[in-house]
C-alpha cells in the first residue's frame, strides 16, 4: 500500500504540498483531465487484457496442437512396436525352419553316405508309378500352408454367400510325372507364363477322386448333380475360392490347380452337350453358373444373380495339375 511521506500530508504541514492543485476554479478542470486519465488508463488496460487473451488462445491452440502431434507419435511408435514383434517372431520361424532343414539336409546327405552315393528315395525299377503319387498333409505353421491359406482367404468375396467357414487341413499333391507331362504340354503349346493361372476347382467327392488319381475320363468328372453344366460337359475352374465352395456337394474339398488356359474362348451361349472349345482355343470362358440349391443359406440372398464371377471351362484333362487339396468346414 502506497502512502503520503507523513511532511507533506495535510495533517502535518501548514501548506499544502506543491503537486495539489490550488484550490479555486481550475479545481473542476483538473478532475476532468483526471477523470480522462484514469478513462485512458482503463481503455490501455481493456486493449493489454485484449491483446494478452489473444496471445493467451495463440498458446493454447500451440499446446492443444502439440498434445495432438505427442498422441500421434505415440500411436506409431506403437504401431512400430508391433511390427517389429511380428518380425522378430517370424525371424525366429523362419530361423527354426531354416535349422529343420539343415538338420533334414545333414540327415539325408548321411543317409546317401550310408547307402554307399545312392539315394535312399530313389525309386527302384520294380516300383509301381503310382507311388509317386502322395499327398502331403501340411502341418498349419508350416511356410506353405500359410501361403496356401492366405491364397484361399484372398479370393472369398461376400458376394457368393460365404460369410463363415474354417479350413480344416490343406493336403499338398505330389505327383512328379504329372507336373513333367503339364509342363511338356506347356512348353510344347508355346503357353506364356499369363496363359497358364492357378484356379479353384469344386468337384463333387467322386469327381475330386477322380481329378486326383489321373483318370481322364471326362465322364467321370463331368458328373453333375447340379445340373449346371449349361456351357459345356468340362472342368469348371474360378478364381474365387467362395464360388468352388458351393459345387462339392457337401464334400468339405476344393482343389486348387494350375491350369493351363491357353487362349480362352469367350463363350455367353449355353450349350450343355459341348464337349470342346472352338477351333483355335484351348479352353473357354463364360460368365458364371447360379449356385446350386445345395448352397449354404447364406447364399440365398444372392442365389437368383445369375452371374456370380465368370469361369474358365477346360475339356481336355492334360490341362490341369492339381496342386492342392483343401478341406474346409462351414460354421
Amino acid at each position: 500500500k502506497l502512502v503520503e511521506r507523513w511532511e507533506g500530508s495535510m495533517l502535518m504541514s501548514a501548506t499544502a504540498p506543491a503537486e495539489y492543485p490550488p484550490i479555486g476554479d481550475s479545481s473542476t478542470q483538473s478532475a476532468r483531465s483526471a477523470y480522462q486519465t484514469l478513462n485512458n488508463i482503463d481503455s490501455a488496460v481493456e486493449r493489454w487484457r485484449a491483446k494478452r487473451l489473444e496471445e493467451y488462445s495463440d498458446q493454447l491452440f500451440l499446446i492443444e496442437s502439440m498434445r495432438e502431434e505427442i498422441r500421434s507419435l505415440r500411436d506409431q511408435n506403437l504401431r512400430q512396436d508391433m511390427v517389429v514383434d511380428f518380425l522378430t517372431q517370424e525371424c525366429a520361424r523362419h530361423r527354426r525352419e531354416r535349422d529343420d532343414m539343415e538338420r533334414q539336409l545333414a540327415e539325408f546327405a548321411a543317409s546317401i553316405t550310408a547307402n554307399g552315393g545312392a539315394s535312399p528315395h530313389a525309386p527302384s525299377p520294380d516300383d509301381d508309378d503310382d507311388d509317386d503319387v502322395r499327398m502331403d498333409l501340411l502341418k498349419p505353421g508350416s511356410s506353405e500352408y500359410i501361403v496356401v491359406r492366405g491364397e484361399v482367404l484372398d479370393s472369398i468375396r461376400s458376394v457368393h454367400g460365404v460369410t463363415s467357414f474354417m479350413i480344416s487341413s490343406i493336403a499338398a499333391v505330389r505327383d512328379d510325372a504329372r507336373g513333367k507331362a503339364f509342363e511338356e504340354l506347356v512348353e510344347r503349346e508355346g503357353f506364356s507364363p499369363f496363359q497358364v493361372a492357378r484356379l479353384f476347382c469344386g468337384l463333387p467327392s467322386d469327381g475330386v477322386n477322380s481329378l486326383l488319381s489321373g483318370d481322364t475320363a471326362m465322364d467321370t468328372l463331368v458328373k453333375d448333380p447340379y445340373g449346371l453344366n449349361a456351357y459345356g460337359k468340362g472342368v469348371y475352374f474360378t478364381k474365387y475360392a467362395s464360388k468352388a465352395m458351393h459345387f462339392c456337394d457337401g464334400f468339405g474339398h476344393l482343389l486348387l490347380c494350375k491350369v493351363a488356359l491357353g487362349n480362352p474362348q469367350s463363350e455367353t451361349e449355353r450349350d450343355s452337350t459341348r464337349q470342346a472349345p472352338a477351333a483355335g482355343f484351348h479352353s473357354m470362358l463364360v460368365p458364371g453358373r447360379e449356385l446350386p440349391a445345395q448352397a449354404p443359406p447364406s447364399a440365398d440372398a444372392v442365389r437368383s444373380s445369375m452371374v456370380l464371377g465368370e469361369e474358365f471351362v477346360v475339356f481336355d484333362t492334360a490341362q490341369i495339375l492339381p496342386l492342392y487339396k483343401i478341406g474346409f468346414d462351414w460354421e
